[in-house]
Parts: C-alpha cells; sequence; structure tokens
C-alpha cells in the first residue's frame, strides 16, 4: 500500500510539474492545443488512481470509522459507569447522618483503643524479655569475671612463690637437696 502510495504521488508530481518544465525550458512552452492532451492525459491518470487505491482505501476508512465507532460507544460506556460511580459515593454521602458518624468515630476510637492496648502489652513482654536477658547477661559477665579474677590470682600466686623459692633458696640448697632426694630414691630401689 505505501509503495503504491508513494509511486502515484511521484507520478502525480511529474505529471502536473510537466508544463512548467517545459515553460522553463526556455522552448515558448507548450501552445493551449498541447495542453489539452496534457490535461486529458492527467484525468486519465486520476481515475486509474482512483480505480487502483478505491479497494485500499475503502477498507482504511471503512477500519478507521469502525475503530472510532468502538471508541466512541466504549467512551460512552465508561461515561455511565463513572456517572453510576458519582450517583452512589453522592447518595452515600448523602445518607451520612451525625449519628451514622458519631457511630463511626466510636468505633474508630474503640479500634483504636485495642491496638494501644496490644502495643502496651507488646512493649511490657519486650521489657520482660530486655529484663530477662540482661540478667541473664550480668550472671554470665560475673561469672567470667570471677574466673579471671582467680585465674590472676593463681598466676600471681605461683609468681610470688617462685620469687620465694629463688630468694630462699640458692643452687646450693637445692644440689643439695637433689642429692639427698636420688640418694634416697637409690636407697629405696636397693
Amino acid at each position: 500500500m505505501a509503495t503504491i502510495f508513494k509511486i502515484s504521488l511521484q507520478a502525480t508530481i511529474f505529471l502536473a510539474t510537466t508544463p512548467a518544465l517545459l515553460l522553463a525550458a526556455g522552448e515558448g512552452g507548450p501552445h493551449i492545443s498541447h495542453l489539452f492532451w496534457y490535461a486529458v492525459n492527467f484525468c486519465l491518470y486520476v481515475a486509474f488512481l482512483f480505480w487502483l487505491l478505491r479497494k485500499p482505501l475503502g477498507k482504511f476508512w471503512v477500519k478507521r470509522r469502525d475503530e472510532i465507532e468502538t471508541a466512541v460507544t466504549r467512551g460512552e460506556r465508561e461515561m455511565q459507569a463513572a456517572k453510576a460511580a458519582l450517583m452512589a459515593a453522592t447518595e452515600k454521602i448523602s445518607n451520612l447522618t451525625p449519628e451514622y458518624l458519631k457511630d463511626v468515630v466510636s468505633q474508630i476510637e474503640a479500634e483504636g483503643y485495642e491496638e494501644a492496648k496490644k502495643i502496651v502489652e507488646a512493649a511490657h513482654l519486650s521489657e520482660l524479655q530486655i529484663k530477662k536477658n540482661t540478667a541473664q547477661s550480668i550472671k554470665g559477665e560475673w561469672v567470667k569475671s570471677e574466673q579471671n579474677v582467680r585465674q590472676e590470682i593463681a598466676e600471681r600466686v605461683i609468681a610470688r612463690a617462685t620469687e620465694r623459692v629463688k630468694a630462699t633458696y640458692s643452687e646450693e640448697m637445692d644440689r643439695q637437696r637433689r642429692d639427698k632426694a636420688v640418694a634416697g630414691s637409690a636407697a629405696l630401689v636397693q
């Protein structure tokens, strides 16, 4: 369809501009009698184009008309639905009485109170869990600190005892005690 349209447009431009091109050529241009044949040729060309393009263009315009009609009917249906929704909303608004509004407010307040109660209960449970975890953590830290203190005391006692032994006993005293222990062991073995 697009190629037929392009070709027909090019041919139309060519046929329409041919007399002007002949005039521009300087030959004095066509005489009125020559123009008659150009007009006849152009009319035949237009008739041929009409015959060639009537079915594709007819289908195009029918399809376009159907699309427009479909869009219009869909728009009318949507408009009716919107009007019905507007009427329903208007009716609901007109039915709002002060008593109904008080009921709604009291219901919202009751729901809010229940929700606040649930939040306070959840906060209380969280508080108890935090206290329990804190107590366990303190107990664990106390045990760990106690073990660290005992270990440090034991290390210091051993270090002081080692220093005392070194200060009290000399190498000579140590050798004598070893010799005595070895002699005592040798007597036991025999």
